[in-house]
């Protein structure tokens, strides 16, 4: 799935999603901060974060298809790599939304996992450029 086949729905709660992950354990560092820039970047100025959504609970109800959900799960994970570990509360955020989409264990390791190998092929090096 490509990032500009999202719905304009689809596009705000991704932004809102990924932002809750970066700021949900206090603190945004540089390297979420970079990857987050990067993400809204990708859709212009038309598509804008909800701010209250951010902080309230996490609306995922956009995303339908097996293909969309694991999409969004994959970038939130990525957000959460980001910083180089895992939050409580970044974990939480994901658990909440993995339950949304009634995703099991086995289904949060497999995109976890493809999360990580994305991390590890394509992001890692962005997020230390500057």
């Amino acid at each position: 799935m490509n990032i500009h086949e999202l719905t304009t729905d689809q596009q705000v709660s991704f932004l809102t999603l990924t932002h809750k992950v970066a700021v949900i354990d206090g603190s945004v560092v540089p390297e979420e901060n970079k990857l987050i820039r990067h993400l809204t970047s990708l859709f212009g100025s038309g598509v804008k974060v909800i701010a209250q959504e951010i902080f309230g609970e996490s609306n995922s109800e956009h995303f339908k298809t097996e293909e969309e959900r694991t999409f969004i799960l994959r970038w939130m994970y990525l957000v959460a790599l980001s910083d180089g570990h895992f939050h409580p509360n970044e974990i939480s955020v994901i658990k909440e939304v993995l339950g949304h989409f009634g995703y099991d264990d086995e289904k949060a390791a497999s995109i976890h996992a493809e999360a990580q190998a994305m991390w590890d092929s394509e992001y890692a090096s962005m997020a230390m450029d500057e």
